[in-house]
Parts: C-alpha cells; structure tokens; sequence
C-alpha cells in the first residue's frame, strides 16, 4: 500500500526490495515459531528488520514517503521490533 504512490523510478526498485524485504520479515517469524532453536531465525529477522528501516528511512529522505506514512510504518516497525527483541531474549 506505502508503495503504490511511488514514482515509476522507485516503485521497481526501492519499493519493490521494501515489499521483498517486508515478506522475508514473516518468512523469519513464521520458520522461528516452528523451529527448536527460534534463536538462527530470530537474528535473521532483526538483520532484516534493521534493513526494511533504513529502506523506509531511505524512501523518507527522497520524499516517496509522507512524513505521516513514515511515522506510521516506524511505529508499526518499532511495535514489531519489541516483540521480537523480547522473543529472542526470552530463548536465550
């Protein structure tokens, strides 16, 4: 949805890499939750969550995205990354 208003530029590259990367997010979470070690998969999704945020940092900056749409998906991404931070710990 953030990436419909992308110009055609960003849309194939940026916005594109921001939806791969959003995908791979509930790829981790859901190979965590059905593995013994939720460790391996819990750091590759905070690898990949710090990534999906510099993207959205990125599309800010270049004006793609509303500061309004940026705040919106930076607490959506700061909520998640609690929860998975917690998780990772919990399974130390």
């Amino acid at each position: 949805e953030y990436t419909k208003e992308f110009g055609r530029e960003h849309k194939y590259t940026l916005g594109q890499d921001m939806k791969k990367d959003s995908l791979q997010l509930v790829r981790h979470l859901y190979r965590a939750n059905k593995a013994q070690d939720k460790r391996v998969y819990l750091e590759a999704f905070l690898d990949d969550y710090e990534f999906l945020r510099l993207e959205i940092r990125m599309a800010a900056e270049m004006r793609l995205l509303s500061m309004k749409k940026q705040a919106a998906l930076s607490l959506l991404l700061e909520r998640i990354g609690k929860q998975a931070i917690g998780w990772r710990n919990a399974n130390q």
